[in-house]
């Protein structure tokens, strides 16, 4: 960790000393956040979590806005836009809910010196950012921070399920208060029901009785947030039966195990924007448990692994096999599958090693009986399978360097060669119509 902590100071030196006007600008926009986050009058509540941060974050928001002005910060992966977040938060705001990412070392405190929350919320804790931290362990110390900074009038919300997140109540001068699924949950999951084309329900039981959530997630797995943001919303004073009509009309994010229609040809179960290796099994429970005719799992990258990566191939292919009919690596990894002679041979298992050879092989084998999970990191942009059956898809680049995904990037009907141009072009208009909004407000 001090290795990759002096690194990130070097390479911060450098860039200021390259770009004075860019250092400049962050610092301005650094004093920005912390002059808003001071005067609001807002509950501060920060989410963190190795899985299910980003579904809760929003979730939770979706509940408070119905009873008060909620502003919902979600993680991004470049820390500037995260700060210019904080600095558009409002005085007159009820609720700021704000998801967190531990990113480089140092990055989480940093924003908890701006955020100072009143709630702290921990989903789970595995190995992520490997690179960095190495070991749970690792992770659980830096998560620990949201806790930590918590004043005593505030509120610690914790998974009971996972040992490290319910230690940390060693931690914190907070209230703690517990969700999930075993017997020290305050708010606990006593049964669930899914299966797609189902949707999840859950029973959800705290002090004062229990009630049926009704959902729009197929996959169990977001139980846990389900119940996490069920805890937060009633613990703030949310009136029970506003929770459950808020959580059944949330609209999910869509790149998170949801089902993403064509016409005329199969569902696919879109979870593209990351792969970490201890969370596939959740996905492919997912298929598995779907009551459909024919299921495939198209597998690229997977991310945040400890050791060797054979193994962690050679398993994924194992548990994706017993999940479904067919599984379809794609990218440098799908040697490492160790698929039998036979699973190719009868094409149990494929492999292919661009994302478009696996686009064209789906439209002349998938149809609409087909229920398809796409499963891979950010960068591959897998999501443009699903997209070439309805839309004339023309970016097939490998590694474009976004992290955001094909639909937020909103180019996919374009060549990659042209994006940087339509970006500028993009740029330059709306400065333009910054600079003539001034210009008419002069004129006033």
């Amino acid at each position: 960790m001090v290795t990759h902590t002096l690194r990130t100071w070097l390479h911060t030196i450098r860039v200021n000393i390259k770009k004075p006007r860019l250092w400049l600008r962050n610092r301005i926009e650094i004093q920005l956040a912390k002059r808003a986050c001071i005067n609001t009058r807002a509950c501060v509540i920060a989410i963190t979590g190795s899985s299910g941060k980003s579904t809760t974050t929003r979730l939770l928001g979706h509940i408070l806005s119905g009873i008060g002005k909620t502003q919902v910060i979600v993680g991004d992966p470049y820390k500037r836009n995260n700060i210019r977040a904080l600095a558009g938060v409002q005085p007159d705001s009820d609720f700021v809910v704000c998801e967190l990412s531990i990113g480089i070392p140092g990055y989480l405190k940093f924003m908890l010196d701006l955020l100072r929350p009143d709630i702290g919320l921990i989903t789970f804790v595995g190995i992520e950012h490997h690179g960095h931290y190495r070991f749970r362990e690792t992770v659980a110390a830096v998560k620990s921070q949201v806790v930590q900074v918590l004043p005593p009038s505030g509120i610690a919300l914790l998974n009971s399920d996972d040992d490290l997140v319910r230690e940390m109540k060693k931690v914190t001068k907070a209230r703690t208060v517990y969700f999930g699924s075993d017997d020290k949950a305050k708010y606990k999951v006593v049964n669930s029901n899914s299966g797609f084309p189902n949707y999840l329900k859950i029973e959800a039981r705290w002090p004062g009785g229990s009630i049926w959530l009704e959902t729009p997630f197929v996959a169990e797995h977001y139980s846990l947030s389900v119940i996490a943001a069920f805890a937060a919303a009633t613990e703030l004073g949310v009136p029970v039966d506003l929770v459950r009509q808020r959580i059944a009309s949330f609209q999910p994010i869509l790149d998170r195990v949801q089902p993403f229609e064509t016409k005329d040809g199969p569902i696919f179960l879109l979870d593209t924007i990351k792969a970490p290796w201890q969370t596939l099994p959740l996905a492919f429970a997912t298929v598995r448990n779907a009551k459909v005719t024919r299921k495939r799992i198209v597998l690229g990258t997977i991310s945040d692994y400890p050791g060797n990566p054979k193994p962690k191939y050679r398993d994924a292919y194992r548990d994706a096999r017993t999940a479904s009919d067919q599984v379809i690596f794609v990218g440098d990894n799908a040697h490492r599958s160790k698929a039998s002679a036979e699973d190719q041979a009868n094409e149990r298992f494929i492999k292919f090693v661009t994302v478009e050879q696996v686009s064209d092989y789906l439209k002349n084998h998938a149809d609409q009986d087909d229920l398809i999970l796409l499963k891979g990191s950010a960068y591959q942009h897998l999501e443009r399978i699903a997209l070439a059956w309805d839309h004339d898809v023309r970016c097939w680049k490998d590694k474009c360097g976004l992290r955001i995904s094909c639909f937020e990037c909103g180019l996919f009907d374009e060549p990659f060669e042209k994006h940087a141009g339509l970006r500028r072009a993009k740029r330059r208009r709306q400065r333009r119509k910054r600079m003539l909004d001034v210009l008419k407000l002069r004129g006033d």
